[in-house]
């Protein structure tokens, strides 16, 4: 009864601090609207699902704008927006294989307890937190994945120092080579490419130094046809020739 009360003080006065009670006859509220920017495409949960946070932080001020211009004082509306945000945020902790009480914490309990969003800005507050938790996880997951990604260029580079490509190499983490270039960058400061010339000028040292190989040879095993050009690469690497190398330690 009392919650129902406060409901009905909301649809008429607004927020229940204050209320003003009059016995006068029961004012109209008006003719029910549905909310157009909570609907309107791209939904909130579409630009987080997709990582648009930017565009999802304009998104959640565009709603919050029309609850506070148009329906500040309708309790109902601030719920619809509640339980929307709050269903595409759930689905989308748990398409990440998360629980969601871990990753939004104590702002777990306002939706397992039942009560009621009364305000705009309780809605605001909320939903800010629930999608900042959000985003930290995505951004965890996405470490994770990522991290493992690097870990399995790495180590294809290593078992096949000469004959590793871009191509090669992309096709065995099953991505994009494009795309590959760029988050392996991005996590290592260092190109595949790069990665890989320095793979290959430290193997090189291993072979000058412990194989009777001749200098051809190793050039070949290293994945360089041409003797010249892994001459050229070594010298500019290491400031020497790969004879240079071997005359200098005495072999």
């Amino acid at each position: 009864m009392y919650q129902s009360l406060l409901a009905s003080f909301r649809h008429f006065i607004g927020r229940d601090t204050e209320l003003f009670i009059s016995l006068a006859k029961e004012p109209n509220r008006g003719e029910m609207q549905q909310l157009n920017e909570l609907y309107l495409t791209p939904t909130l949960g579409l630009l987080l699902e997709m990582g648009q946070w930017e565009a999802a932080n304009d998104k959640l001020a565009a709603i919050l704008k029309e609850l506070e211009e148009e329906w500040r004082d309708s309790q109902e509306h601030i719920l619809e927006a509640y339980f929307a945000i709050a269903s595409s945020i759930s689905s989308l902790i748990h398409r990440t294989k998360k629980w969601l009480a871990d990753t939004i914490g104590e702002d777990f309990y306002t939706v397992t307890s039942g009560q009621p969003m009364q305000t705009v800005d309780e809605l605001r507050n909320w939903s800010e937190r629930v999608i900042a938790s959000y985003r930290r996880s995505v951004s965890s997951v996405e470490k994770d994945s990522r991290n493992s990604i690097i870990r399995k260029v790495q180590d294809y580079i290593a078992q096949n120092p000469g004959t590793a490509s871009l191509q090669t190499i992309s096709s065995s983490v099953y991505l994009n080579p494009s795309y590959l270039s760029k988050i392996y960058k991005l996590e290592t400061g260092e190109g595949i490419s790069e990665y890989t010339l320095r793979i290959r000028m430290e193997n090189a040292i291993l072979l000058l130094e412990q194989s009777p190989e001749k200098i051809y040879e190793i050039s070949t095993l290293l994945g360089y046809q041409k003797p010249s050009y892994f001459i050229h690469l070594f010298k500019k690497h290491y400031g020497i020739t790969p004879q240079e190398y071997r005359n200098k330690l005495g072999l």
